[in-house]
C-alpha cells in the first residue's frame, strides 16, 4: 500500500480530502533537481505538491522519500506552523476553472505589474482579490493576449518583408534585353 505523503495528510486535514483532491486535480507531476535543500523545503516542486520524489527526479541527497517519513512529518509541521496554507497551491490546477486561489491586494499598480500574483500567472483578478483600480479583468486579459498575438504576427510579417527586401531583385525582361544589347555592342567593338 502506498503511504500518503505527510504534507498531503496535512492538507487533507486542513481543508478536507475532497477539496484537496480538487486542488491537485489535473496537476502534472514535476521532476525536481534540488541540490542543497534535501527536498524538504517548499522550493522542491515534489515536496510542495505533497508527493515523494521519484526515480524521474535528479535531486541530490534527497530526504523526501517514504523511508524518511518521520523527518518529513516534522518538517511539514514546522512549515505549517509558520504558514498554515503553505502546501495549498495558489493557482487551481483545473484548466477549465484556473484562477488564483488567494487573490491579490494591489493598490497602486492596477494589477499590471509582475508584483500582482494574478497578472504574473496570466490570469484575471477574481472575486477573492481586494485590489483597487484593477485593469486585470477577464476582458483586459483577453485583450492583452489578443494584442500580444497581433504584435507577434506583425513582427513575423515585418521579418518576412525584410528578408524579401534583402534578397537581390531579379532584372525585368526589359533590363535583361538592355544588358544583352550592351554585351553585343561590347563584343562588336
Amino acid at each position: 500500500e502506498t503511504q500518503i505523503h505527510p504534507a498531503q495528510a496535512y492538507v487533507n486535514e486542513t481543508i478536507g480530502e475532497e477539496a484537496a483532491r480538487n486542488l491537485y486535480h489535473g496537476a502534472k507531476p514535476t521532476e525536481c533537481n534540488c541540490r542543497s535543500t534535501n527536498c524538504i523545503q517548499l522550493y522542491c516542486e515534489c515536496f510542495f505538491q505533497c508527493r515523494y520524489c521519484g526515480s524521474e527526479c535528479t535531486c541530490k541527497d534527497c530526504f523526501n522519500v517514504p523511508s524518511r517519513r518521520d523527518e518529513i512529518e516534522q518538517r511539514v509541521k514546522k512549515i505549517a506552523k509558520r504558514n498554515r496554507r503553505a502546501f495549498i497551491p495558489t493557482i487551481t490546477a483545473d484548466e477549465a476553472k484556473k484562477r488564483h486561489t488567494g487573490g491579490c491586494k494591489c493598490q497602486k499598480t492596477a494589477c499590471q505589474k509582475k508584483y500582482c500574483p494574478c497578472f504574473q500567472s496570466g490570469l484575471p483578478c477574481n472575486s477573492l482579490c481586494g485590489c483597487i483600480g484593477c485593469k486585470n479583468t477577464p476582458g483586459d486579459v483577453a485583450q492583452q493576449k489578443q494584442q500580444a498575438s497581433e504584435a507577434k504576427q506583425n513582427s513575423q510579417q515585418l521579418q518576412h518583408q525584410n528578408q524579401f527586401q534583402k534578397q537581390p531583385h531579379l532584372p525585368s525582361p526589359q533590363q535583361l534585353h538592355q544588358q544583352e544589347l550592351l554585351q553585343q555592342q561590347q563584343q562588336q567593338q
